[in-house]
């Protein structure tokens, strides 16, 4: 396979440009795992995280109430072995931040993970702040939807408001305990340069809209 070496950005306009030409090699195919990203201001680079360990450094010192998480999982089979996640989305919803969820292929595991969750966090729950969806494969009927579908089963992110935060999985295998190649943006790097972010927000959004529903 072969491989992409991008130049070393000097700017803010280099960081988007960087990102666009990344999402414009996932869009045609050329896996985003294939794509070296550079060290930059306010960036910091993972290269293997287990589930809920790095995210938790990085991320959860900025959680307040006012936060809002949108989030990307395929299965998530291992929610009921490592429970750090699930413990570490009730500690969110419990000071009162909100989740937006979106699972691509649930397992049954999954889904009583989650079940549970919404028990523990009632109040989250019924103030609508734990929203959770998951891909209806009878609406993924477009191009566009198959491809996003099979470039979300391994490279998902997680995306916060209040502040803004970004977290990448470039290479999360399906069943895994841990995950590839990732990067931390913090809200100083976004405030630098938030297409990366803006773009990330916009496809969920409209995958949720597209292609998903609630459960």
């Amino acid at each position: 396979m072969k491989t992409a070496t991008l130049s070393r950005p000097t700017n803010s306009i280099g960081i988007t440009r960087e990102y666009l030409s990344e999402l414009a090699r996932e869009a045609s195919g050329f896996g985003p795992s294939a794509v070296h990203i550079p060290s930059l201001p306010g960036v910091e680079h993972v290269p293997v995280a287990g589930v809920a360990t790095q995210l938790r450094r990085l991320v959860d010192p900025h959680i307040t109430e006012k936060s809002k998480a949108w989030l990307i999982g395929y299965d998530c089979a291992n929610l009921t072995v490592y429970t750090e996640w699930v413990e570490l989305l009730e500690r969110w919803l419990n000071v009162g931040a909100s989740i937006d969820y979106l699972f691509l292929n649930p397992s049954p595991a999954t889904v009583g993970a989650i079940t549970g969750l919404k028990e523990k966090c009632k109040k989250a729950d019924s103030e609508g702040r734990f929203k959770v969806f998951k891909i209806v494969d009878s609406k993924v009927t477009d191009e566009e939807g198959s491809q996003r579908m099979a470039t979300w089963k391994t490279f998902h992110f997680a995306g916060f408001s209040n502040p803004r935060q970004l977290w990448v999985e470039k290479n999360h295998p399906v069943g895994k305990y841990f995950a590839e190649n990732c990067t931390y943006y913090s809200e100083n790097a976004l405030d630098q340069d938030s297409k990366l972010y803006n773009l990330l927000q916009d496809k969920f959004r409209r995958t949720v809209n597209a292609y998903a529903e609630a459960f």
